[in-house]
């Protein structure tokens, strides 16, 4: 490493504004950053403004973590699905149900063990109707979008959901359910046979950004 030698650019401190744009700029050329990253320190971008200043909202600072783009099993801020009174996280119950309403269906995809949502949602009203999708052991040596389908985490089975637990929605989007279904068995055969996940399933990019 000694006989090695590094290139490197001295620039002026400008503030943290232009530090992060600098830092967005070289990185959008050499590794190109994650989405949260650019809304995070992108000063150019409309939106990314637009999303940091909601964020900075002084209730919406406590139950928002900037530099993480999941979040994990052991977060703290998963406390906030309990009651204030169990935890220094946790969102009253007015809040609670202005994000989730009191008496509509509530569906959690977790990638973890469901029984940890329930848990520390289990002085909600209304539990009947919050329902979680997340780990139960199945899969072994699959594809991800496979060990996804075999856990019910995959956006198919997360489709056939809302329909299933949405009142009069089953009817009309009895065509809609019918597709999903098709499509995990697609899916699973393609990877049985293939040993991968179809292209256009890994590649997929949400089209709207």
């Amino acid at each position: 490493m000694n006989e090695e030698t590094v290139g490197a650019m001295l620039l002026p401190d400008a503030g943290n504004q232009i530090r992060h744009q600098i830092f967005l700029d070289i990185n959008a050329n050499a590794s190109k950053p994650s989405k949260s990253l650019a809304t995070l320190f992108d000063e150019r971008d409309r939106l990314a403004k637009v999303t940091r200043n909601l964020l900075a909202l002084p209730w919406m600072e406590r139950y928002t973590n900037l530099e993480r783009t999941t979040l994990p099993k052991s977060s703290g801020d998963l406390f906030t699905l309990m009651s204030e009174g169990e935890h220094p996280h946790g969102l009253s119950n007015r809040d609670f149900d202005s994000l989730f309403t009191p008496d509509k269906p509530v569906s959690f995809n977790f990638h973890g063990y469901p029984w940890l949502i329930h848990k520390l949602v289990f002085r909600r009203s209304h539990q009947e109707r919050i329902h979680v999708r997340g780990y139960k052991e199945e899969g072994n040596i699959n594809t991800p979008l496979e060990l996804a389908i075999n856990n019910q985490v995959d956006r198919f089975n997360l489709v056939i959901d809302v329909i299933d637990r949405v009142p009069n929605l089953g009817s009309a989007a009895a065509h809609v359910k019918e597709r999903m279904k098709n499509q995990i068995i697609e899916c699973l055969a393609y990877a049985h046979e293939h040993g991968k996940d179809q292209d256009d399933m890994s590649n997929w990019k949400w089209p709207y950004s």
